[in-house]
Formats: structure tokens, C-alpha cells, sequence
């Protein structure tokens, strides 16, 4: 979504501007250009009048920071009115504790002012909801935020493992015993030559056959400096830092996981006018990454490397929620299964953030139930059209034939390419299974 400014002087010397729609990392260069044009009229007082703004990011915060401190260099000063409930909650909390000083990247800043602008909507009246199916999905999905909120207030304190627990659970032990097997199987061997900016060109191509198959296909990318991520997504904007290294398989990776399944689904679900399905329901975070790597499966770009790396992300949060220490979990990787001491470190990073996060075993928890939902001959499609799970696809089915979603516009390249391998006696033979390893589901599917 936009921003639109509209810039009044209904009084000599202050300057109104109604913003409308959403202020984050996209459009605050465009709020940023219309204060420049508004002090040049030298006001004695600026007013950002909030009624119809529904989101701020950091970075929107940092504008309107910039401002006051810009028009109290003048004598002047700048007027903030008409603030939504989840607009007034972001601002309580900067003035309390900045967030440039409480988190270590504007990502981490902006995740955390995204759940509190959403907790200040979960007063909305929802058992008002009559509808059958929409009530129950917005009564779960608060529930969600609310361990969200609690996991993120915990930061650093004892109960953050507890709180993560709850939100993400653990892996169970048979998917503990896969992954351990991998790592035990595989080899570690894995060149990585490419930095970010020479990544930039691979995902630009990539982007560039959406743009050719869908005109006004939107995703931008940019290369940052300063980055706590090597590669992520946030919303249809792709950050890349620039000294991160990659081998060029792992770029292929990364590409299709966060493209085909995070960017498209971002953009189908901003085409839905039920907005809900631009957040997703609860569980959707864990479905969203588990597709993302059946996508590299199905592409036909998973490789060993990425295959040991969601293993150990595994084996790395069952050492931690068993009490093992960073050290411990470190040396397991490295020492007893051969992985790089940079990735093992990275991983044991991302593990032991916070008191303990156990969401890197997300990756596979969902895995072998979207290989079963294809297998089986189900309709993809409807789990591209915004943020879903596979728990709602039946209310997602429902949704449609009243008219109140629309169909996915974006589809990913490979759904055409894999609709016949269904059939293949390999895969009708993996469903008479009962259960399918991870090794079987890590595998790139037959020509």
C-alpha cells in the first residue's frame, strides 16, 4: 500500500499534511520530500494529521523524529493528531525506549513495532464477528499475537524460552533423529564466492521473468550496507547485504524461497480486500517457511550444503531447549559432524538470540504435509493466494465461492513444470508410506 500526502494551510504558518495509508521503509522518502517543500515555506508549526495512516515502520518514526528536530531548531515545532490506537502505541513506546537503542537492526525494530501496533488492534470487537468462518480465524490469530507480544516482552529475560516454546513449539523426535541422520551422511563442501552485489544481478533475473509474465509486477531490491541477514524479504522489497558471501547454489536457494513463496504471496495478498490474508492466520509463519523450501525442492536447487544447513538448524534447537550450551551446540556441528565454523556459528546465533528461539526448526515442520497436499493432486494454487496455512484451506475454498477472495494472480513458474510429476511411481510410492524422512523430502524431485 501507498502513502498519500495531502498538504493544507488552513492557517497562516501551519502546514497540515493528512497522511493515508502506510509510512514504513517504501514511502518514507516520500513523506521526507513533501517536509522539505513544507519548511521551505518556513512554517512556524507542521501538523501530521493521522486519521487514515494504519502503519508506521522505524523508518517512519526516524521521519517524524527528523522533523521536530528540524522545526525546534527553527522555533517552531511539529503537531501529531487524530492517531489510530496502533499508531499511538508505537509512539509511546519510542519515546519510552528509542528503538535505535533497545534493538540491533532496523529489522528487529520494525518486527517488534509491527506486533504492537497489532496488539493495540486486538480491542477490536471481534466476538462481534458473526461470520462462521472469518470470527474463529481472527479469534486464533490474536490468540497468536498475543504469544508473539509475550515472546518479544521476554527479550533477554529467563522465560524467553518458555515464551518460544509456546509460539513455536519443538521439533519432535523424529524429525530430531532425520536431521541428525543427514548431518551424520553428508558432507560438508561449499565454496562461497559471490557477495551480495554480485547476487543482485541472479535475483534481478529471476524477478525480471515475474515482470515479464505479470506487467506492474512489484518487487524491488536493494543492497544494503548494514544488514543482520545475509538475505531477506519484507513485504515485495528484497534486502541483500552487500559483503555477505554465498556459493552460488545457496544464492539459487535463497532466491526461490524467498520469491516464490514470500514475495508472491505478499503480493496476492494485498490484492485481497479482506486484509487478514496480508497477515495470515495463526501457523501461517510455519507454513510460509516450509513452502518456501519446498519451493527449492521442486526448482530443483536444493543442494547438499542447504540440506545439512536445515538439518543442524534442527539438531541446533533440540541441544539448545535440552540445555546444552552455545559452546556445546557449536562443537557438535563443527567437531562431530564436520560443518564450517561460520555457518555452525551463524547458526548457533540465530538458535541462542534472545534466551533461546526456536523457530529455525520451522523450515521443515510443515514439509512433509505440503509434499502430501501436491502429491495427492490438490489444487496449489490456493496456497499462493496471500498468507495462509494448510489448516484454513478448506475456509479459503469457502471464501472464494462467496466472492470474498480472489484467485492467486502471481503463480510461481514450477507449478506448471512439476503438475505431471505427480504420477510418477516414485512419488505415488513415497504416500503409501505412513511417514516420509527428511532425507526423501530434501531430495529434488525427478525429471
Amino acid at each position: 500500500m501507498s502513502l498519500n500526502i495531502t498538504r493544507t494551510e488552513k492557517e497562516k504558518g501551519v502546514i497540515t499534511l493528512a497522511l493515508e495509508g502506510r509510512l514504513d521503509s517504501d514511502t518514507a522518502a516520500t513523506l521526507e520530500r513533501d517536509v522539505e517543500k513544507a519548511l521551505g515555506l518556513e512554517p512556524r508549526a507542521i501538523v501530521f494529521d493521522m486519521a487514515q495512516l494504519e502503519y508506521i515502520s522505524s523508518m517512519g518514526l526516524r521521519v517524524a523524529f527528523k522533523t521536530l528536530k528540524q522545526m525546534r531548531q527553527k522555533d517552531g515545532d511539529l503537531l501529531m493528531i487524530n492517531l489510530q490506537k496502533q499508531i499511538q502505541k508505537v509512539f509511546d513506546i519510542a519515546q519510552a525506549l528509542p528503538p535505535e537503542s533497545i534493538f540491533a537492526s532496523i529489522e528487529e525494530a520494525d518486527a517488534y513495532l509491527d506486533t504492537m501496533q497489532r496488539k493495540a488492534l486486538e480491542e477490536a470487537p471481534v466476538e462481534d464477528i458473526e461470520d462462521d468462518v472469518l470470527g474463529p480465524l481472527f479469534k486464533d490469530k490474536i490468540c497468536e499475537v498475543q504469544q508473539v507480544v509475550a515472546l518479544l516482552e521476554s527479550r533477554k529475560k529467563r522465560d524467553f524460552l518458555e515464551r518460544s516454546l509456546e509460539l513455536f513449539g519443538r521439533p519432535p523426535p523424529e524429525i530430531v533423529e532425520d536431521a541428525r541422520a543427514l548431518l551424520a551422511s553428508t558432507e560438508w563442501i561449499e565454496r562461497r564466492e559471490l557477495d551480495g552485489a554480485q547476487v543482485r544481478p541472479m535475483l534481478e533475473r529471476h524477478l525480471d521473468a515475474y515482470r515479464d509474465r505479470y506487467p506492474g509486477f512489484d518487487c524491488e531490491v536493494v543492497v544494503e550496507e548494514v544488514l543482520s541477514a545475509k538475505f531477506s524479504v519484507h513485504d515485495n522489497r528484497v534486502h541483500l547485504r552487500r559483503e555477505a558471501l554465498f556459493s552460488r547454489a545457496a544464492a539459487l536457494c535463497d532466491i526461490h524461497h524467498e520469491i516464490d513463496t514470500h514475495v508472491l504471496t505478499f503480493l496476492n495478498g494485498r490484492r485481497q480486500s479482506l486484509r487478514f490474508f496480508q497477515l495470515g492466520p495463526r501457523g501461517s509463519l510455519t507454513f510460509q517457511e516450509s513452502l518456501g523450501v519446498f519451493s527449492e525442492i521442486v526448482n530443483g536447487v536444493i543442494y547438499p550444503g542447504r540440506r545439512i544447513t536445515l538439518a543442524a538448524r534442527v539438531s541446533a534447537v533440540d541441544g539448545m531447549i535440552e540445555g546444552l550450551s552455545f559452546a556445546e551446540v557449536y562443537n557438535f556441528l563443527t567437531r562431530e559432524n564436520g560443518i564450517d565454523g561460520g555457518e555452525a556459528f551463524e547458526i548457533c546465533v540465530r538458535v541462542f538470540r534472545g534466551g533461546g528461539f526456536t523457530k529455525d526448526w520451522l523450515y521443515v515442520a510443515e514439509l512433509e504435509r505440503i509434499f502430501r497436499y501436491w502429491a495427492e493432486g490438490r489444487d496449489m494454487r490456493l496456497l499462493l493466494l496471500g498468507k495462509i496455512s494448510l489448516e484454513i484451506v478448506d475456509q479459503v475454498k469457502e471464501l472464494l465461492e462467496r466472492g470474498l477472495l480472489e484467485p492467486a494472480r502471481y503463480l510461481p513458474e514450477y507449478l506448471e513444470r512439476i503438475a505431471g510429476l505427480r504420477e510418477r511411481p516414485v512419488i505415488q510410492n513415497l504416500l503409501q508410506d505412513d511417514r516420509i524422512g527428511l532425507e526423501q523430502l530434501l531430495t529434488p524431485l525427478p525429471d
